[in-house]
């Protein structure tokens, strides 16, 4: 190959990459590296449990969200907790939807968030997600990378007791 194809080479992905990188920054569509977490046994204890998830979706349902596969869901076998960490699009943070059933009563219960309206502004790296459950009441955390004062009560799940925690549902 002579070196006129390379530098042309080069320089179309240059510019294909900076292009990329002017869009993002003009929509100001970032992507962030986030925790989206939860588990059932969080506030009664593991084993105490009252309910039990039937299914989850978080992000943009029209994208790549992170949820219970519908085969899943068709057999009723939704995971009871989890962990996903890594990279998403500002954009595709939409709807948190969580199902469960109250395994004492058979009650099924359903929770929709619009997390656009959810999120604080300065939502970025290092935050996580997380619900878990109060008896059969739902409870959605915002864990912040941020410290939490010493004069403040800790809030939200164990692990991140340390943390500034906000509550995001149900609403105070």
């Amino acid at each position: 190959m002579n070196n006129l194809f390379l530098k042309n080479i080069l320089l179309g992905t240059f510019l294909l990459l900076s292009a990329c990188t002017a869009t993002q920054a003009i929509t100001g569509d970032s992507r962030i590296w986030h925790s989206f977490t939860f588990n059932t046994y969080e506030f009664d204890g593991k084993g105490k449990q009252d309910v039990e998830v039937l299914d989850f979706i978080y992000g943009d349902p029209k994208g790549h969200p992170n949820k219970c596969y519908a085969e899943l869901v068709e057999r009723g076998e939704c995971q009871q907790g989890g962990n996903w960490n890594g990279l998403l699009y500002r954009h595709e943070l939409k709807t948190l939807y969580v199902k469960w059933r109250v395994i004492s009563t058979g009650e099924t219960r359903e929770v929709t968030l619009d997390m656009q309206k959810k999120l604080p502004a300065n939502f970025g790296d290092d935050f996580e997600l997380f619900f878990s459950f109060r008896g059969p009441q739902l409870y959605v955390y915002l864990v912040t990378p941020e410290r939490r004062a010493a004069s403040t009560l800790p809030n939200g799940p164990r692990a991140s007791a340390y943390l500034k925690t906000l509550t995001l549902y149900p609403e105070e």
